[in-house]
């Protein structure tokens, strides 16, 4: 008898020691913890103001030499524009609107419109136009087949409204450019800088002109996939190009053309060193000739912004602009006290 109390008294008390401890643990992870966590913000500063664009339109053909690059961005604050063989720096408006007529060359042009504010802090928007002199007589035509349809009866409904807004659209040629990836029948299947696919439709009246090299006009059975292309023409409701002209290229080379702006720290015989608001350091080269001052005509401590091709932090400079030191504002000189 005595042996069965013991041994209730045993298991109750293991009994007893399993429940506590339960509990223990229960709470122990029910607890909020008071450790905190630290994250470091790494990230970097985004400027806050942008670029839009007005004119011209991205992949827009344009059939004159020069075009009138125009938008907007914070106000008074200075915009680069960096065509193929010419840079162009100015101060926007007090409404922040820009504009500038800019040269191109023949072929595809990458436009980079780059606009700092006082700190140097930089936003960055690119555009791609082609200028094709042969491509106006495809313009001309379009714009004539226009003019007669305007000349009709007026639209009276919403579907006739519509379809003349289409056939006014239909004036702004653009190109897709890119290599090809697919061919059936009279369509090219292009894929484009983007990875995007793009379709180029063609008919008999289509030009192909082959440029490797030489310029010689070819057929659509001579174009093959691999080949890299710049077709020119309208696109339609689909987002199709119906091409009117397709040239057959090397591909673009990387443009590595590059605005900086910073303080000068030092000038050496053809190089110039500045430092950005970061602390970093630019080293501008110079060659036979750039457009700006000369080196014996600026300072250190000038604030400049310098156009160029860049490789690393290294400038091969071929625009060099001089940001004007304000004028301090003259002190009033009191007026004289009248005598008593």
């Amino acid at each position: 008898m005595r042996k069965e109390i013991l041994f209730a008294i045993f298991a109750g008390a293991v009994f007893g020691l399993i429940i506590a401890f339960g509990v223990w643990r229960a709470n122990i992870a029910l607890k909020p913890s008071t450790e905190t966590t630290t994250t470091e913000n790494t990230e970097t500063p985004t400027a806050e103001f942008g670029i839009t664009i007005a004119k011209p339109l991205d992949t827009q053909v344009l059939t004159e030499g020069t075009t009138l690059v125009s938008g907007i961005t914070k106000p008074n604050i200075w915009v680069t524009i960096s065509a193929e063989d010419e840079d162009y720096v100015f101060e926007a408006d007090e409404e922040g609107s820009f504009e500038q007529e800019v040269d191109l060359v023949g072929g595809v042009n990458e436009i980079i419109i780059i606009a700092f504010d006082e700190e140097g802090t930089s936003v960055e928007e690119k555009i791609t136009v082609v200028f094709s002199s042969e491509f106006a007589k495809q313009i001309e035509e379009t714009e004539e087949d226009s003019n007669q349809e305007e000349a009709t009866e007026e639209a009276e409904t919403v579907r006739d409204k519509v379809a003349q807004k289409v056939a006014k659209a239909k004036n702004v040629a653009f190109a897709y450019i890119g290599t090809v990836t697919d061919i059936s029948e009279s369509t090219l299947q292009i894929k484009n800088e983007d990875e995007e696919i793009k379709q180029v439709s063609t008919d008999q009246e289509t030009t192909f002109v082959k440029t490797i090299k030489t310029s010689k006009t070819v057929k659509f059975q001579d174009v093959a996939i691999g080949d890299f292309i710049i077709a020119m023409g309208f696109k339609n409701g689909n987002a199709v190009l119906e091409a009117k002209r397709v040239l057959i290229s090397s591909p673009l080379e990387a443009s590595n053309r590059e605005a900086v702006f910073g303080q000068i720290v030092e000038i050496d015989k053809k190089t110039v060193t500045i430092k950005q608001t970061d602390d970093s350091q630019w080293t501008l080269e110079f060659g036979k000739s750039w457009k700006g001052p000369e080196l014996d005509e600026i300072d250190e401590g000038n604030t400049i912004i310098a156009v160029g091709i860049a490789s690393e932090n290294t400038l091969e400079t071929r625009t060099l602009f001089v940001i004007p030191e304000e004028s301090p504002s003259p002190t009033p000189t009191p007026s004289p006290e009248p005598e008593e």
